[in-house]
């Protein structure tokens, strides 16, 4: 039942995304990009600054919001907690995309030091979530008395994910 339902949400996702819908949205969101940067004269933010430069500001913008939304996961709900695996994704997300523009020895070490940092920290909060969703999504799908429950619902100490994250 589960993979079956897994298949139908990625299918309705496929179909989303292939409808004429989806493709106006990226047509209109790259006319509006380049509205921006002839309005601009041609360039992407007023300032002269390095690609380098905005990534750093961007990475640690949204560092300062993780560490801001993060900073007390034991006296938060399930929802915010979520919240911080989102604002964590993103980091990491970002992170990799901007790698390659801090290339050198130390940048590079500081950069895999960095993702596997954020891996780790996902993979705490992405349990914690676990936890919060895996009974609830049984229920949805008439599971939650199902024999085979426990080898699906994760049974990870809350606590201990939280302190780990």
């Amino acid at each position: 039942k589960l993979k079956d339902a897994r298949n139908n949400a990625y299918d309705d996702a496929v179909e989303a995304l292939g409808s004429a819908r989806a493709r106006a949205l990226i047509i209109d969101f790259n006319e509006w990009l380049q509205c921006d940067l002839d309005r601009t004269g041609g360039s992407a933010t007023s300032e002269d600054t390095s690609a380098s430069e905005f990534a750093a500001r961007a990475i640690e913008k949204m560092r300062k919001k993780l560490k801001k939304h993060g900073g007390a996961l034991a006296e938060t709900d399930d929802e915010h907690r979520h919240q911080v695996r989102k604002d964590a994704k993103k980091l990491r997300y970002a992170a990799e995309f901007f790698g390659s523009l801090f290339d050198d020895k130390r940048g590079t070490r500081r950069h895999r030091k960095f993702i596997a940092a954020m891996e780790e920290l996902q993979d705490y909060l992405g349990a914690l979530n676990d936890l919060a969703t895996g009974p609830k999504v049984l229920a949805q799908h008439g599971l939650a008395n199902h024999p085979a429950r426990d080898s699906v619902v994760s049974h990870d100490d809350k606590n201990a994910l939280i302190r780990m994250a």
